[in-house]
Parts: structure tokens; sequence; C-alpha cells
């Protein structure tokens, strides 16, 4: 039995001695023992027309050659261009990966500062707002004190102008009584 087969399974097959010479010269297809042979080696346009010749029926091979080139050679270069993209695109996407990276980082830390900045902001607030009612408190209370001091001055002053008005109206009383005195002692 002979198989189509690239070079270096030829190769092995050549090495053991079941190749095409093995196969056209002395085709032993058994091994002792009942255990079939398998032969290997690179099909010809012979090997073809021979099949073509003896096959019956619609199941004709066809047998073109192309040139190394063109069926090793082309996919060859293609897959090295193939690589070449591949390996371009692999760095992109792994340039792409750390650029990404270093964003979802940046955007960790941004994150993290604006928390922390809110944060600050609302013990910056709370803190106001505090002080400004200690300091509502603290000017509540000295604005009452101090009315509480000014109605104190404005009585103690009322008091004193009530006092000296007597003073004022007695010394008043004592001169017109003098006078009158006086001058009713000089009438007579």
């Amino acid at each position: 039995m002979g198989l189509n087969l690239t070079r270096s399974e030829c190769e092995q097959f050549s090495a053991k001695g079941r190749d095409r010479d093995a196969w056209e010269h002395n085709p032993d297809l058994f091994y002792p023992g009942g255990k079939r042979k398998l032969y290997g080696y690179m099909t010809e346009k012979r090997d073809m027309d021979n099949f073509n010749r003896h096959s019956r029926g619609k199941s004709r091979l066809k047998f073109e050659i192309w040139s190394y080139q063109e069926t090793v050679g082309n996919l060859a270069m293609q897959m090295s261009e193939d690589n070449q993209q591949l390996i371009w695109y692999k760095n992109k996407a792994a340039k792409h990966q750390k650029r990404a990276k270093a964003s979802e980082e940046s955007l960790k830390l941004v994150s993290e500062k604006l928390r922390q900045t809110i944060e600050e902001n609302k013990i910056v607030r709370l803190r106001t707002k505090m002080h400004h009612e200690g300091n509502k408190e603290e000017m509540e209370y000295l604005e009452k004190f101090f009315n509480d001091q000014l109605k104190m001055i404005y009585d103690a002053r009322t008091a004193e102008e009530d006092k000296f008005e007597k003073i004022q109206q007695e010394h008043r009383e004592m001169i017109y009584q003098s006078n009158a005195t006086t001058s009713s002692s000089e009438d007579h």
C-alpha cells in the first residue's frame, strides 16, 4: 500500500527501506504474521496517470505541477508577513493594555483624591457651621450683655437725673423761700 507524504515523511520511509523503490521492486505487502506493511513516497505525475487509467467511473484525480515557490515559498512568505503583522498587533495591544492600566490607576488615584477632598470639605463645612453657631451664640450673649449694661446705665442715669432734679427742686424751693423771707423782711 502506498501513501502520498511530505518530504520528511518520505525520508523516514526511505530510511526504513519502504520507499518508492522498495514498492516498485519488491511489493511485499505483509509482515510475517499477517500485519500489513506500509510504504510511503512522493506522488509523481505518472502515479496519477496510472491511477486514472485503472480507475473506473468518475473518480479521476487531477495532477498539476506547481513550483516550490508557488506552493511553499509564497505560503511561507505570507506566514512570515502574517507573523510580522501579528507581532506588530501584539505590541500595539500590549501598549494599549499598558495605557489602559495606567489610565485605570490614574482614575483610581484621582477618585481617591476626590473622595478625600469631599470628606475634607464636609469636615471644613461642619467645623465652619459649628464655629458660626458658636460665634452667633457669643454675639447674642454679648448683645444681651451690652443691652443689659446700657439699660443699667440708662436706668442709673435716669435715677441720677431724677435725684439731681429733686435736689435742684429743693434748692429752688429753698431759694424761693429764702428770697421770699428776705423780701418780706425788707418789705417790713
